[in-house]
């Protein structure tokens, strides 16, 4: 049986990476948490978390940054890392959510216009810890 939860967010950080592309320069890609629902399954928990992405280049060369996910290309290195969470609060429980960005780009990708791009992917995951 699935039953939705109430929760409260307590604390959230947004995760931030920046790496370095040939046709923007330095890159910044950020994923904003802004909303969570808990929902409890079975002996379990299910978390959906929505998020806002914002790709912020150092050179600005055109309107979109993001390309098409059936684009081929490869992960990225980043220069620097922040991990970001969100800390919410149940009845007796308290879930940390963690949330991880991997980026994907080449040299030849292009958007539908042409326009050099990048692929930013999220993706969260849980940690329990009962309340006292």
């Amino acid at each position: 049986m699935v039953k939705k939860l109430n929760s409260v967010v307590r604390e959230t950080r947004p995760t931030v990476v920046e790496f370095k592309l040939a046709n923007f320069g330095k890159v910044t890609a950020k994923v904003v948490p802004m909303d969570v629902t808990v929902y409890e399954v079975g002996h379990g928990y299910r978390v959906d978390v929505a998020g806002k992405v914002e790709v912020e280049p150092e050179r600005r060369l055109y309107k979109a940054y993001l390309c098409s996910p059936n684009t081929q290309m490869v992960p990225v290195e980043f220069i620097n890392t922040n991990y970001g969470y969100l800390s919410v609060e149940l009845e007796s429980l308290r879930l940390e959510v963690y949330i991880e960005i991997r980026v994907y780009a080449s040299e030849t990708s292009s958007d539908v216009d042409g326009a050099p791009c990048v692929n930013v992917v999220w993706t969260h995951g849980i940690r329990m810890q009962l309340q006292r």
